[in-house]
């Protein structure tokens, strides 16, 4: 990750409360689904932001996040698994290998490590917000630059702000990846701060209220539309949590 210059700072008592936030949304808080595989997905899902990880030749079109993690928790002199330090790559190719009984006491370290270090798995996603800032508004339409800009200064200085935006980069992405689209459509901040309604007098309404139509769009233009259905309910009332 580059040097970050962000616009707004946190403390700590806030990375804490918002990575509590992000990890109830993620697993309910569940120590045990800090490491988890979905069964309809070729990779692991791990953190309190369910940061994925591919094994070797996966070719998933998401963007993953898990790597950046660990050398991020390098960089801050966290003490690792001698096995996790010394790789990037996912070492389980399958999910039967991941949730194999000679696996669970990798698993329960993985589990004791990402539970301890709440504040700094919510710094990275910070960071990875601000970090993303000037690549969405270099990619920005000129014509809704200044609009996406003023969008996101009003929402970070709104309660609950910070939280909805490093929440939605976890989440759903910082909307930069053209590989994460739908029939060219995206899902991500930048398409939600972009149709995002500037007149409305509450911020964080206007936000919930774009989020919610790029998802159903999302949805709609999915190739398994049918699952991704089923999951839209979890999404809406993920980000209904934003104006709470």
């Amino acid at each position: 990750m580059h040097a970050v210059h962000c616009p707004i700072t946190v403390t700590q008592t806030q990375l804490r409360d918002i990575g509590n936030k992000i990890w109830k949304n993620e697993s309910n808080n569940s120590l045990a689904l800090l490491t988890f595989w979905h069964k309809n997905e070729p990779f692991p899902s791990l953190g309190i932001g369910h940061c994925i990880w591919f094994p070797a030749n996966c070719q998933a079109p998401y963007t993953q996040t898990f790597p950046d993690l660990i050398l991020f928790f390098k960089k801050h002199g966290v003490q690792m698994p001698t096995w996790l330090a010394a790789t990037t790559v996912c070492p389980w190719p399958t999910r039967a290998s991941f949730y194999a009984p000679e696996n669970k006491a990798r698993l329960r370290e993985l589990q004791q490590l990402l539970s301890n270090t709440i504040e700094l798995q919510t710094q990275f996603m910070f960071d990875r917000f601000c970090t993303a800032l000037p690549t969405m508004l270099a990619v920005t339409n000129p014509a809704k630059r200044a609009h996406v800009a003023t969008c996101i200064d009003r929402i970070l200085h709104a309660q609950n702000g910070v939280y909805a935006l490093v929440d939605y980069v976890n989440f759903k992405g910082d909307g930069t990846n053209e590989r994460e689209r739908y029939a060219g459509y995206g899902w991500g901040l930048l398409q939600v701060l972009e149709h995002m309604d500037s007149a409305h007098a509450n911020v964080l309404d206007a936000f919930v209220i774009s989020a919610r139509a790029m998802l159903e769009r999302r949805v709609a233009h999915a190739v398994h539309k049918e699952v991704e259905q089923r999951a839209l309910v979890g999404w809406l009332n993920r980000i209904n949590t934003y104006t709470r």
